[in-house]
C-alpha cells in the first residue's frame, strides 16, 4: 500500500471507568475522526497501513486496544464482554474530545461498533464493517441451522483445557487468517501471529470469544441511521449470507463484496479497500463537522 509521508504516531493509555487501562494510538491531526478497532486475537497494528493513509489524506486516526486484549490490563473483577468494550469506545471519544467519529472494525471489531452504535449513536458518523457479523444467526430456516451448528462446534473450543485450547486457536488462526496472509503482507502476519499466540493463552479472551458466538446485533440494526459500509469477500469464512442480511438490515446500508477476497482483505486487498473507504468517507458519510 502507498501511504505517502508517514506521521507521527502517538501513544497513550486510557485509564476506564472500571480502573482498565487501554492503551490506544493516534495518527495525524485532521479535523475528523476515524476509529479502528481490530479483530478479536489481534492488535491496532492490524490496521497499520490504514492508519497510515488516512493520516496522510487528512484524518485524525485513533487505534485502541481492544479490552482484554494483550496490551490492555483489566482491573481486578472487570468484565470482557462486547457490551463493556464498546462503553471503553464512548469514553474514548470523550477523553479526546471528539462529538462524532466515524467508526471501523475489522472481524470482531465490527461487533463492538455496532454495539457502540447502540449504546452511543449520536456519537457516531459512519460506519465500515469489514468481514464481521451481526450475529452468527440467518433468516433462512436452513443457513440458520448450520450456523447454529458451527457456532455450538466452534464454542466447544473454549471448554478445553487452557493450553489445549490455544494450540487449537492458534492452528485454526493459521489456517484461515495468517497463512493466506503470509503471501502478500508478510511483516503483518507475523504480527498478528505473535499477538495470537499472546492472546489465545488469555482466560479474558477465551471467555469474550464464547460471549461473541452468542452477539446479536440485529434487534437494533434499524436503529442505526448513519451511513453504513458492509465489506467482504466472496473467499470469507464468515458465510456470506450473514453480510447480505447485514447490509439489508442497515437503513443506509451498502455492501462491496470482493470476488476472490479472504478473511484478510484488510492485508491482502489493502489498496483496493484503503480507496473504497475513502470514497465512502468522502462521498457516502455524513458531511457534518466533528
Amino acid at each position: 500500500m502507498t501511504t505517502g509521508s508517514r506521521r507521527t504516531v502517538t501513544h497513550a493509555v486510557m485509564h476506564a471507568s472500571d480502573g482498565t487501562e487501554i492503551p490506544y494510538h493516534l495518527d495525524g491531526d485532521g479535523p475528523e475522526t476515524v476509529v479502528l478497532l481490530h479483530g478479536g486475537y489481534g492488535s491496532p497494528e492490524d490496521w497499520s497501513d490504514h492508519a497510515s493513509r488516512l493520516a496522510a489524506e487528512g484524518f485524525r486516526v485513533v487505534r485502541p486496544y481492544l479490552r482484554g486484549h494483550h496490551g490492555s490490563r483489566l482491573a481486578p473483577g472487570t468484565e470482557v464482554t462486547v457490551e463493556r468494550t464498546s462503553q471503553d469506545m464512548v469514553e474514548l471519544l470523550n477523553l479526546l474530545a471528539v462529538e462524532r467519529a466515524h467508526f471501523a472494525g475489522w472481524s470482531y471489531g465490527g461487533a463492538v461498533v455496532l454495539d457502540t452504535a447502540r449504546v452511543a449513536g449520536d456519537r457516531i458518523r459512519s460506519l465500515a464493517l469489514l468481514n464481521t457479523f451481526a450475529a452468527f444467526r440467518s433468516q433462512s430456516p436452513v443457513r440458520d441451522l448450520g450456523l447454529r451448528l458451527a457456532s455450538t462446534m466452534a464454542g466447544q473450543i473454549f471448554r478445553l483445557p487452557r493450553k489445549l485450547q490455544a494450540r487449537v486457536v492458534q492452528r485454526n488462526m493459521r489456517t484461515m487468517v495468517v497463512n493466506p496472509a503470509r503471501k502478500t503482507r508478510p511483516q503483518l502476519a507475523e504480527a498478528f501471529a505473535e499477538s495470537v499466540r499472546h492472546n489465545s493463552l488469555s482466560p479474558d479472551i477465551s471467555a469474550l470469544m464464547k460471549a461473541a458466538y452468542h452477539f446479536d446485533a440485529r434487534p437494533w440494526l434499524a436503529t442505526i441511521r448513519v451511513p453504513a459500509l458492509v465489506v467482504t469477500g466472496t473467499k470469507d469464512y464468515i458465510p456470506a449470507v450473514l453480510h447480505r442480511e447485514l447490509a439489508a438490515a442497515l437503513p443506509e446500508g451498502h455492501l462491496d463484496v470482493l470476488p476472490g477476497g479472504r478473511h484478510t482483505l484488510l492485508w491482502d486487498h489493502a489498496d483496493w479497500l484503503a480507496d473504497h473507504y475513502l470514497g465512502f468517507l468522502r462521498t457516502g458519510a455524513d458531511p457534518t463537522p466533528a
